[in-house]
């Protein structure tokens, strides 16, 4: 009953078809037409590149917030000395691990070794052992096990907070610095000494009486 309703005529060919008594309907003459029918559907489509635009896309954010924090180590006035050496070691390592994902991505696109080996300065066949599809996936899966990208918080380094355009970057001079907070000292009550009262001096004897014999 199934090829009540079915088209008598192929529809890659157009030539007929041996209608079939039982199963499903039909539509092509043979499997050779039927595999072209799918080739032509799939020709116009561009290659499947989500699962590499997702992890690039969230390993690039990342990327883009530790440079900002390695900008604003350069910037503070004081921070640790080895902060922002660390920070860009950081950096390069999160660049380092997404050379996989690219070259996977590139490859889907239709690129062929000879080229991403010129780019990566490597002959096409170190380049196909090195990034074959066994690593491309398993950088894929690392990261999916992993979870949302994340980096670690900078040390020693306070949250960056935007300058307005024509303010100085840094600290303000010391004229405008305000005065640490002190508590006053009590100011001792001032002594009072009472003069000591004038002394009267004794009588001198008189000369002109002498003593009795």
């Amino acid at each position: 009953m199934g090829n009540t309703f079915s088209s008598d005529h192929c529809k890659q060919c157009g030539g007929r078809r041996t209608l079939r008594h039982t199963g499903r309907p039909g539509e092509y003459c043979s499997t050779k037409c039927r595999q072209a029918a799918h080739t032509e559907r799939h020709k116009g489509l561009p290659p499947d590149t989500s699962d590499f635009d997702r992890h690039l896309h969230r390993e690039l954010d990342a990327a883009c917030a530790e440079i900002r924090d390695l900008q604003h180590a350069l910037r503070t006035p004081a921070p640790a000395v080895e902060q922002p050496l660390e920070l860009l070691l950081q950096l390069q390592r999160r660049l380092d691990q997404l050379t996989p994902p690219m070259v996977g991505r590139t490859k889907r696109l239709g690129a062929s070794w000879e080229v991403i080996g010129r780019l990566l300065g490597m002959n096409k066949d170190t380049v196909r052992k090195k990034f074959n599809s066994s690593v491309v996936q398993r950088a894929l899966t690392r990261a999916h096990i992993k979870g949302p990208a994340t980096r670690s918080a900078p040390r020693h380094i306070p949250p960056a907070v935007p300058t307005p355009p024509g303010e100085p970057i840094g600290p303000p001079p010391l004229a405008m610095q305000a005065a640490p907070s002190a508590r006053p000292t009590p100011t001792p009550a001032p002594t009072v000494r009472t003069p000591n009262p004038p002394q009267t001096p004794d009588p001198l004897p008189d000369r002109r009486t002498s003593p009795a014999s």
